[in-house]
């Protein structure tokens, strides 16, 4: 992959390339619309190689070799001998994202760096997502200007997988590692099986996997925050004052007793309650309800409602909006199930 120029060839040159890899590796490889115009010599060519495709007409085409040595024979071809075959890029960030237990999205190259596409996200709880980026380069320059604008331009952390370590300096690894982020190598992630027909995830992947999600969610962090089962909802949370200071959190079969240092809801200055855990509190009286009466009262309210939306998001980890406007009540409602003390 990092030195063929294109990632583009006929079988033949994939073939001389790969060895007795060829066979698995060919799921990877898809023809295009291109014929070639030369063919390739046996490894190592001479002066005049590769053989050139020369069109005998009505009698077929054959490759001939221009090297003054004649050390490659003429070869008789056919039309699908020089269809040109490229990477699959999609397919193979695809494979790798599967076996990092990584989430797929759609397969979109990166602005201004060449050969380097964004295919998945790291979702390790809802609510964190971490990008997984693939970039194939033919030397170690191109591969350290791209992780570098990476390191530079990515807000979040992130994985980046390359083909192998030919091109991969340990200072590189290093930058990478002091951002939380994570150079991968492909050939780590992605075995053959026995018969040698398919590329499968290498069993190892998760202890690499490990290192990075160690590094994204440390105990400190995820001690912050409720353990939000992934793909929960809103409507599928109830908390329930038990007083003032102290709410009864369920979602999915687990229970947590929590307080509003917990929620990050505490005044800095007094570490009492603050708005947000006040807001919610009050409007624990009407099971959710935040009623309208005047214009003030509606631009204050606003303003709270959304301080405890991202108060919430943050706590639990769910992107969705946890509070919206009902409009057949004039007022703002919770999409979970929010009740007050007995």
């Amino acid at each position: 992959m990092e030195i063929l120029p294109g990632l583009s060839s006929v079988l033949e040159e994939w073939r001389q390339l790969l060895g007795d890899e060829f066979d698995v590796a060919r799921q990877l490889l898809r023809p295009t619309s291109h014929r070639s115009e030369i063919y390739p010599c046996p490894i190592p060519g001479g002066d005049g190689c590769p053989r050139r495709v020369v069109d005998l007409g009505g009698k077929g085409l054959i490759a001939v070799c221009s090297d003054t040595q004649k050390s490659c024979r003429d070869v008789v071809l056919t039309a699908a001998d020089l269809v040109v075959y490229e990477l699959d890029r999609r397919r193979l960030g695809l494979l790798a994202v599967m076996a990092l237990g990584a989430t797929p999205i759609i397969f979109a190259p990166v602005t201004a760096l060449r050969e380097t596409f964004r295919v998945g996200e790291y979702q390790p709880r809802e609510g964190d997502r971490f990008p997984v980026f693939l970039t194939i380069q033919a030397n170690p320059e191109r591969l350290r200007d791209v992780a570098s604008i990476l390191l530079r331009t990515q807000p979040a952390p992130f994985i980046l997988l390359v083909p192998d370590d030919t091109f991969l300096a340990a200072d590189l690894r290093q930058m990478a590692a002091e951002r939380k982020s994570r150079i991968l190598i492909l050939g780590d992630l992605l075995v053959a099986e026995v018969t040698g027909s398919n590329l499968l995830p290498n069993p190892g992947t998760s202890a690499q996997l490990a290192a990075f999600h160690a590094a994204v969610m440390p105990d400190s962090s995820a001690r912050d925050r409720f353990p939000t089962p992934p793909g929960a909802r809103w409507n599928e949370i109830k908390i329930r004052f038990l007083n003032r200071d102290a709410v009864s959190i369920q979602c999915h079969g687990m229970v947590r007793t929590i307080t509003y240092h917990d929620m990050q809801m505490s005044d800095g200055r007094s570490g009492q309650p603050n708005k947000q855990w006040i807001l919610l509190y009050e409007m624990a009286d009407t099971r959710g309800q935040l009623e309208i009466r005047s214009h003030h009262v509606d631009q204050l309210n606003k303003k709270r409602k959304e301080n405890l939306t991202k108060a919430l998001r943050g706590y639990f980890g769910i992107d969705d909006d946890p509070i919206v406007w009902d409009e057949e009540w004039s007022s703002y409602r919770t999409r979970f199930l929010l009740e007050p003390e007995n």
